[in-house]
């Protein structure tokens, strides 16, 4: 099977402060996007991968890539939302890919066992999800105000890389982008596939499959990366 990862770092970062976009931010020293294209990258699974960045880092952040990693690594300007970074992405992979599996540049944790589960329940389902069961008690709010406890049983926190049949969440990623009238910005691939009653599967994943998006999130990334080194040297 033809199998890409598509890699979303089109992203200005605006609940990130600081002057430095959140992908390009540097843990013990290498950019966070560096760090999740590493787990595709040495991935012989993984035939393509497709990295969506800004246009205005576009000439310098690609041509550094593309000399870092290897070969089935390209670079595409991302669009104005992530949706239309990922169509513009999906109407780039090969006309003979299978899976394709599209994934947060700032999730850098992510395992390669639950990468491989992902693709195989993908040959199944067709779209496939990461997820894990929410622990806290939810409550939904208005002005400040509780309104009412929501019941947390059939709730799930989502993470990516959420996997999908190629030609399946090509052609709805088509219809969402063509349909007329349509004003909907999904900020996640699968809310595509269920706007238009597509099944979706979720497959229990991993809780620290952070997403970095704020400050705060760094340190928590930090202490991740320490242990992953720790497994590594073991």
């Amino acid at each position: 099977m033809n199998i890409t990862s598509i890699i979303t770092a089109g992203g200005l970062g605006a609940r990130f402060s600081g002057e430095t976009k959140k992908q390009f931010y540097k843990l013990n020293g290498q950019p966070i996007l560096d760090l999740t294209i590493s787990l595709f990258d040495k991935l012989n699974i993984i035939d393509n991968i497709i990295i969506t960045l800004p246009a205005d880092d576009f000439d310098i952040k690609s041509s550094y890539l593309t000399n870092l990693f290897s070969k089935k690594l390209t670079c595409i300007i991302g669009g104005k939302t992530r949706q239309d970074s990922v169509y513009n992405a999906l109407n780039s992979c090969k006309p003979d890919t299978d899976i394709v599996l599209i994934h947060d540049g700032v999730r850098p944790f992510i395992k390669e066992t639950e990468i491989v589960d992902l693709i195989e329940l993908c040959k199944i389902h067709k779209a496939v999800i990461p997820g894990s069961k929410v622990k806290n008690t939810l409550k939904y709010v208005t002005n400040n105000q509780v309104i009412k406890t929501t019941d947390r049983e059939n709730i799930i926190e989502v993470y990516t890389p959420q996997v999908f049949d190629y030609k399946l969440i090509l052609e709805y990623h088509q219809k969402a982008t063509l349909t007329p009238n349509l004003s909907i910005n999904f900020t996640d691939d699968a809310s595509i596939l269920e706007f238009f009653n597509i099944p979706v599967y979720w497959h229990n994943s991993d809780n620290q499959n952070i997403k970095i998006t704020t400050q705060a999130d760094l340190e928590y990334a930090q202490y991740l990366l320490s242990i992953y080194y720790k497994e590594e040297s073991n």
